[in-house]
């Protein structure tokens, strides 16, 4: 829908009309195509159901709907229309919004080939009557409003009079007249992956009742977050501890740029809005690009980092480091890992990253530790974060990441991170939620095994 009418006032008048919602379809406006009956016909004549909306000069928006089509008789001619009503929208520019079913059904419009649409026996609402030249942005009517014999709660009623509606001035900026159609409800598509409905608080109480194995001396999982730089590792952090928290959380760095904000190996604690701490720490680690190398996650996995670590060329961790930790305390180990790639990351072809990425998931095999992926900047081909599991695009994405990783769908997990808002937003929320509760039940399951003793050829490679 084009022209003037803001979504506030179309709803309104959907209302009004009566008939469900609504499609409004500008067929005429006097700005763009000139003020002339000749032009007026041509453009609406026999369009069935149409809206006409007068702007004028003092903020006032008021006009008349027709349930029948207009059409140009030689003379002035009474068209029936039982549905027909005139409006009022705003006056002085303030909202005031009154609605005036016609009375005199009958009589309702009066068409005629020279003159612009009427309402009423009397022509108690007319707009033009002959071509009008546009004069300093404005358009000087020919119409008339008078005193209604037509419409209830009118005028002779007593309750409102047309300086009431219209200031007793048909000077307009604008002039529009719209085809009104039943809004066609698009097909809702199949989800290309069946999520659970579960309310925020429900998934929250689900993530915080997961806790490593006892025997294993483990109170936290460590959950490592690899992937390019600027792929949304930090952002992720903020976005989950948003989330829990019941406020926006900005405890880790994040910024734009090339070389991003991160810097150190910096696990980070993720708390209630009752200040308990979930038996979790989100690792953040610098860009897989810049400064972190294989050898480095290896070192990460095993618990061999202290904590802080900056990874820079000129600090290079090995095992004569002073960061490095000789003899790692299971703490200090990696429980899962979380690919972290932004949409615009599966499509760039030119970093290497994907064969990074599959010589640590070789590692990660070897080592019997689990790995997904969150897949961040969603939005970027999906807006709407309620459709996520139904646009079609985004199915795409998930499954190019997939195929390039040689790994299910199901550990692929889209999210939409915190990064204009300043608001929480359940939608952000719930994405992150979701891809949370499936690393952490990696985290898990991998504990179990490991308590349990249970080992597969992966273990003794």
């Amino acid at each position: 829908m084009s022209g003037q009418i803001s979504k506030e006032d179309r709803q309104q008048l959907e209302r009004w009309i009566g008939l469900g919602p609504r499609d409004f379809e500008l067929l005429y406006s006097i700005s763009r195509d000139g003020c002339s009956p000749e032009i007026f016909h041509k453009l609406c004549d026999n369009q069935g159901p149409t809206l006409t909306v007068l702007y004028n000069t003092h903020g006032s928006v008021f006009g008349g709907y027709a349930s029948s089509s207009w059409t140009n008789p030689p003379k002035d001619t009474l068209v029936q229309d039982e549905n027909a009503f005139l409006f009022q929208l705003r006056l002085n520019d303030k909202e005031r919004k009154n609605k005036f079913p016609v009375k005199n059904s009958p009589k309702a419009l009066k068409a005629c080939a020279t003159k612009g649409p009427g309402f009423g026996s009397n022509r108690d609402f007319a707009t033009f009557d002959s071509h009008i030249s546009q004069e300093n942005g404005k358009f000087k009517l020919d119409g008339y409003m008078k005193t209604p014999q037509d419409w209830l709660d009118y005028g002779n009623k007593g309750v409102l009079s047309k300086g009431d509606i219209m200031n007793n001035d048909l000077h307009v900026t604008e002039l529009e007249v719209y085809k009104v159609t039943e809004q066609l409800q698009a097909l809702t598509p199949a989800p290309w992956r069946k999520i659970k409905e579960e309310s925020l608080e429900a998934q929250s109480e689900l993530i915080g009742s997961l806790k490593p194995c006892k025997e294993q001396g483990v109170s936290d999982f460590r959950v490592l977050l690899l992937g390019p730089t600027g792929s949304g590792k930090s952002s992720f952090v903020n976005t989950v501890r948003s989330t829990f928290m019941g406020r926006l959380s900005q405890k880790a760095a994040c910024g734009l740029g090339p070389r991003g904000c991160t810097l150190a190996y910096t696990p980070y604690t993720v708390q209630t809005k009752d200040r308990k701490n979930l038996s979790l720490r989100l690792c953040d680690t610098p860009g897989l690009t810049e400064n972190l190398g294989i050898v480095d996650v290896a070192f990460l996995l095993g618990g061999h980092v202290k904590d802080h670590h900056k990874f820079f060329a000129a600090n290079q961790i090995d095992v004569e480091s002073s960061d490095f930790v000789q003899k790692p305390q299971p703490r200090n180990k990696i429980h899962s890992v979380v690919f972290v790639l932004s949409v615009s990351d599966v499509n760039d072809p030119s970093t290497g990253l994907f064969e990074k990425l599959m010589e640590i998931k070789t590692m990660l095999n070897g080592k019997g530790i689990p790995y997904n992926t969150v897949l961040t900047k969603i939005d970027e081909v999906c807006e709407n974060t309620e459709d996520i599991y139904k646009c079609a695009a985004v199915g795409e994405v998930v499954e190019k990441v997939a195929v390039k990783l040689g790994v299910s769908r199901n550990t692929v997990f889209p999210v939409k991170n915190y990064e204009n808002e300043v608001e929480l937003d359940e939608h952000v929320g719930a994405l992150a939620l979701i891809s949370l509760k499936h690393i952490l039940y990696s985290a898990a399951d991998a504990s179990d095994a490991e308590s349990a003793g249970e080992t597969t050829e992966s273990d003794v490679i």
